[in-house]
């Protein structure tokens, strides 16, 4: 005996209605045998035509009748919100696209995340960005889009690019632990390139080349304690060298241009103690 199909599509638009998460919308789509499954999703996309519902979220099938996307959309005091979940014909969440409109007296803002996933439910892709428009019409751009790649064999993250509106980063990790290996970062300072123990995920050491014409070396020990700082200009240098155990400085040498320590000192509470 088969099913009542009238009533199986309204008790699927109540759940859509009361809040069901779209991938246990999914399930219940899925529970069905391929030709109910069919006639439930005719007869939804029917109802929804046919008596327009603002409360219902917008829904989309497969050609199989497997759920394919719901947008919901809500009204909370200056704002509009919409929400959108696109499914593989598996019920898995492939993409999350959400919107928020405000107004304000001072401004109005639009902002947008996107979500991208693989059939593992990890992210892949990550997208945020803000569009603020003053009352004065000046227009401000705030965003962050990363990417993450995995390792087919361990599962586990291999590389992550970030670009944003203050810079970006790139950084590679081990596939075997997961541990980060290596990061480059830009910002409005400089480039930073730092080094990790891909076996604990420690930083061993970070290269600084910053726009004001300067270098930095940081060298760090197995456990991730700072041993001492190099930094470079065109006159000179200064080496700090750090307790690793309080991480305060316990002594300085300057350097001229040749490399040859011009004056050393000992630092002890704070205190500069010329050798």
């Amino acid at each position: 005996m088969g099913i009542d199909v009238v009533a199986t599509a309204k008790e699927f638009q109540k759940h859509a209605e009361s809040g069901y998460l779209p991938e246990n919308l999914a399930k219940e789509m899925q529970n069905l045998s391929p030709a109910d499954r069919l006639a439930v999703a005719k007869q939804v996309a029917w109802d929804m035509q046919q008596k327009p519902n603002a409360n219902l979220p917008k829904i989309e099938f497969y050609d199989s009748g497997d759920l394919k996307s719901v947008e919901k959309t809500t009204k909370s005091g200056n704002g509009e919100f919409v929400d959108h979940t696109v499914l593989d014909k598996q019920g898995r969440t492939r993409m999350e696209v959400k919107t928020a409109n405000m107004k304000e007296s001072y401004e109005t803002s639009t902002n947008i995340e996107i979500k991208e996933k693989d059939e593992n439910g990890k992210v892949t892709h990550n997208f945020d960005q803000t569009v603020r428009v003053g009352k004065s019409g000046d227009v401000t751009v705030t965003y962050d889009d990363d990417k993450y790649t995995y390792d087919k064999t361990t599962g586990k993250r291999v590389s992550h690019v970030e670009k944003t509106s203050w810079g970006s980063r790139n950084i590679d990790f081990d596939p075997k632990t997961g541990h980060e290996k290596s990061a480059v970062e830009t910002n409005a300072k400089g480039t930073v390139q730092r080094t990790y123990d891909s076996s604990t995920g420690k930083i061993r050491q970070e290269e600084f080349v910053n726009n004001n014409n300067t270098t930095e070396t940081v060298k760090y020990n197995s456990n991730g304690d700072k041993l001492n700082s190099e930094v470079r200009t065109p006159n000179g240098s200064r080496l700090t060298t750090f307790s690793p155990s309080s991480g305060k400085p316990v002594h300085l040498e300057m350097r001229n241009k040749k490399g040859e320590v011009e004056s050393s000192f000992d630092i002890v509470d704070g205190k500069y103690i010329k050798k």
